[in-house]
């Protein structure tokens, strides 16, 4: 049953949704952006650790990003600030290269950033097109 599923030993699937719905439309951000990332990012994984030990958590916050909170902060304020930090990018970049910038930045990035956003949209995804407006942004 959907909602009863644990994220890990923590919480349940329907409280991550809660709180994602709440702080994406409180920041005015699509909420399907913010799942795509979780996914891509730790798989739903609350203790999910990569980047060769530099990125943790849900929303995988980088060290280099949060040198003082993105080890050991508890998977909601994990969530919750990685919502925040992808709701800057966002409103900074537009929803795709917003999603790319979370990533970081270079080829592999963009690819897997443009990807994402096409998951999260409900587009086809495969080989990835980024849009116009997307390498316009990027000046190229």
């Amino acid at each position: 049953m959907r909602g009863t599923r644990p994220i890990g030993p923590f919480f349940p699937e329907a409280k991550v949704g809660a709180i994602i719905d709440a702080v994406a439309e409180t920041l005015k951000i699509d909420a399907r952006l913010v799942r795509a990332t979780m996914m891509a990012e730790s798989g739903g994984n609350p203790n999910a650790v990569g980047d060769q030990e530099r990125s943790f958590g849900l929303m995988q916050l980088n060290i280099g990003s949060f040198p003082n909170m993105a080890r050991g902060l508890d998977p909601i304020a994990n969530l919750v600030l990685g919502i925040v930090h992808l709701a800057e990018k966002i409103k900074r970049f537009g929803p795709e290269l917003g999603m790319v910038r979370y990533m970081g930045t270079g080829p592999a990035a963009e690819a897997r950033g443009a990807a994402r956003w096409q998951y999260a949209m409900g587009l086809p995804t495969g080989r990835v097109e980024p849009s116009e407006a997307f390498l316009a942004q990027r000046g190229g």
